[in-house]
């Protein structure tokens, strides 16, 4: 599929201005699977409550530390289902929702495998309708690499992708990676990996993908495939793996807290690359409840990601470069 879709591609537009500072807690709310994407001027902060898909919009990262504008852009329906990892993209200046449902009396089963697509318009507030199934998968993202289009998605215990012909169909998958390292190993089980994660910096392209490693968990080890630069993306000879990895949240004291893999999103200038985390409830000395923060991404000499850097927690830091003031 040959398109324009808005992505997280770096270095792309001159800064506009100085950035605004923010402190985290970026939000007030207790948001599940928490979403956020730079369009039209304001920054649109998504998350599920379950039962319905939520956004809150401000110019500025700061601003959605009051709540925002908020608006139900996916209220219950009739048949009572639950929702759950939320993603916007923009086709051909058409926005789409990308989602995953369950039947609300099993919200805990993770098992259900509905994940669909639902058309929206030329704004992201505009109304969603016509929901299509387009795959059985627990997590859905969308990959571009050489102006082709596809489909990241879980597939068992593995990573599986798919082409894209249109936002509504997806080619046949196959099987992309699999738990093949002594890392992605926990007392010689195997373990599943998924929630490919792409993101993008300079000419380089990565997927970060969870480790489901138990009793770790608190940790929230992850993964990393960079493409190689050539071959069919389709391949996985075409990627290299590297790992484990941590994202430092921040650091409170002696303690260091960990975030799960949350998604990665643009400054408004393009120059730069920040990442959405989202802790758990722990007893450690970490955030209590949850807490959702934001932080700039950071590289390696050698033009990999550092995700060791730990976030600001309440005191003001410089926001996105480019954003309003």
């Amino acid at each position: 599929m040959a398109t324009k879709i808005l992505t997280l591609l770096l270095g792309l537009v001159p800064s506009l201005a100085s950035a605004a500072p923010f402190t985290n807690p970026l939000s007030p709310l207790i948001a599940k699977q928490p979403y956020v994407i730079y369009a039209d001027g304001y920054w649109y902060y998504m998350y599920t409550s379950h039962w319905e898909i939520e956004i809150a919009r401000a110019p500025t990262l700061d601003g959605l530390k009051g709540g925002g504008q908020r608006k139900t852009i996916f209220p219950k329906l009739g048949d009572d289902r639950n929702f759950y990892n939320p993603r916007l993209y923009k086709f051909d200046d058409v926005w789409w929702l990308y989602y995953r449902a369950t039947p609300d009396t099993t919200i805990q089963r993770w098992g259900d495998k509905d994940f669909y697509v639902i058309k929206g318009g030329a704004k992201v507030t505009d109304t969603f309708s016509n929901p299509v199934k387009i795959a059985n998968a627990t997590t859905g993202q969308i990959l571009q690499i050489h102006d082709q289009l596809y489909f990241l998605n879980d597939c068992g215990n593995d990573i599986c992708i798919a082409s894209v012909s249109s936002p509504t169909s997806i080619g046949t998958s196959s099987v992309l990676a699999v738990s093949d390292q002594k890392w992605e190993y926990v007392g010689g089980n195997g373990r599943s990996i998924g929630n490919p994660t792409p993101f993008y910096h300079n000419d380089k392209t990565f997927i970060a993908y969870e480790l489901d490693f138990g009793a770790m968990f608190v940790e929230h080890p992850f993964g990393l495939l960079t493409y190689k630069g050539s071959g069919d993306p389709m391949l996985s000879s075409s990627w290299s793996k590297s790992g484990p990895f941590r994202n430092v949240a921040y650091r409170n004291g002696t303690s260091t807290c960990y975030s799960e893999l949350g998604n990665f999103f643009v400054s408004p200038d393009g120059l730069e690359l920040w990442t959405l985390y989202n802790t758990d409830n722990l007893s450690k000395g970490c955030a209590s409840p949850q807490h959702t923060g934001a932080k700039r991404l950071d590289w390696n000499p050698d033009g990999s990601p550092n995700f060791s850097v730990p976030g600001v927690v309440e005191h003001a830091v410089d926001g996105p470069s480019g954003e309003r003031t």
